[in-house]
């Protein structure tokens, strides 16, 4: 069996679109969660260091940390198997379509509302004019806004993408397969023990090409043992994994755990733990068997890459008007869920909105076939 021989899978895989849901909404509570744990180090937040509940908001960033390794997963399990990854140019320009037009787009409305935000803390906060400066050393890293580095570390490994899909069609697939799990260990164990300034850097495009790589291979490895219940046994595998690495950093974060070592560190995105609880929980979800006939998953799961680009600019707006105001004496264990819910829900409407409105822009003035003409795709 070559490696390009995949076995038949279903037309619409909605166990999967189940993740993408899923793996959005978590992003969305790391980040919520994100500002109630900063504000516990950090008063800038509400003023006054919040010290309330502080295992809710750490336990929540840290639990949702699956969330970006397995999108990757997700890329790379349906884009390997297609021959059509394999001819360089009819990839990239489907890639400039699906995922390098919103990049640009997105990447310049995050820079001026970055640019603003500059704005406000030179006038009202004391700052620096300097500070007008960061938005545009933030772009050009690769992160013009906190959740952005995501795009242009996917863009570097949609980049590699074709010269995997070539090598796997070349060889069989045990052989391929021992190829991506060297491959994905050893990518880990570099990321974890590396750093980098750049997100559009190459060795953090190597580093995510692991996760790529087996996320193919665990599709593959599912299609013929489809099992809900030993899928939920791998996910609950996976969350438990997760939730003893986040209970661990919260007591290491409270000074109630010593630390043996500081670098490299156990809890960052890029580590061995989270690597294992994220495959862990591809692979159980691979395994479940859902009903074709959730059109809603279907359509959510649909938008959730614009669902994933606009929730950051919610929950600034959401944080600065209600939660910085008048929230510091509410309970964090009811903000959380609440507001992450909030914002998901809000993002959805604003890119159901937003994708008529596009759609409706593009076919009138063809702006991303003049882009995909201009780079000669």
């Amino acid at each position: 069996m070559k490696g390009n021989d995949v076995p038949d899978l279903p037309a619409r895989e909605m166990n999967y679109d189940l993740l993408r849901v899923l793996s959005c909404a978590a992003v969305v509570v790391l980040h919520v969660a994100a500002s109630y744990r900063d504000a516990y180090f950090d008063p800038a937040f509400f003023g006054v260091r919040y010290d309330q509940h502080f295992l809710m908001s750490s336990f929540s960033l840290d639990i949702a940390r699956f969330a970006v390794p397995c999108f990757v997963m997700l890329s790379g399990a349906f884009l390997l198997p297609s021959a059509r990854g394999a001819e360089y140019r009819a990839f990239y320009r489907r890639s400039v379509r699906s995922v390098g037009v919103q990049a640009l787009l997105f990447s310049f409305f995050y820079f001026l509302w970055s640019m603003l935000m500059a704005l406000r803390a030179v006038q009202y906060k004391g700052k620096a004019w300097s500070w007008m400066w960061m938005p545009l050393l933030r772009w050009l890293r690769g992160e013009p806004y906190i959740h952005l580095w995501y795009l242009y570390m996917l863009l570097g490994v949609y980049l590699l993408a074709p010269f995997v899909v070539r090598f796997r069609q070349s060889v069989s697939d045990r052989c391929f397969s021992r190829a991506a799990w060297v491959f994905f260990l050893a990518a880990t164990l570099s990321a974890w023990t590396s750093t980098h300034l750049l997100e559009w850097d190459l060795g953090v495009w190597f580093c995510w090409l692991g996760y790529f790589m087996i996320g193919d291979r665990l599709r593959v490895w599912a299609a013929g043992r489809k099992s809900s219940a030993r899928g939920v046994g791998l996910i609950a595998a996976g969350v438990l994994v997760e939730a003893a690495m986040a209970w661990t950093h919260s007591m290491i974060l409270l000074d109630r755990m010593p630390v043996p070592f500081e670098w490299p560190p156990l809890f960052e995105p890029e580590s061995p733990v989270i690597a294992l609880a994220s495959v862990l929980i591809f692979a159980g979800f691979s395994l479940l068997r859902v009903p074709q006939k959730a059109r809603v998953l279907r359509r959510l799961a649909g938008r959730t890459f614009l669902i994933y680009l606009i929730h950051a600019a919610v929950w600034d707006v959401i944080a600065s008007r209600v939660v910085r105001r008048y929230g510091f004496g509410w309970d964090n264990r009811l903000v959380i869920p609440l507001a992450s819910a909030a914002v998901f829900a809000i993002s959805h409407l604003i890119a159901v909105a937003y994708q008529w409105v596009w759609n409706r822009f593009d076919a009138r003035f063809r702006f991303t076939d003049r882009l995909c003409a201009a780079l000669r795709l």
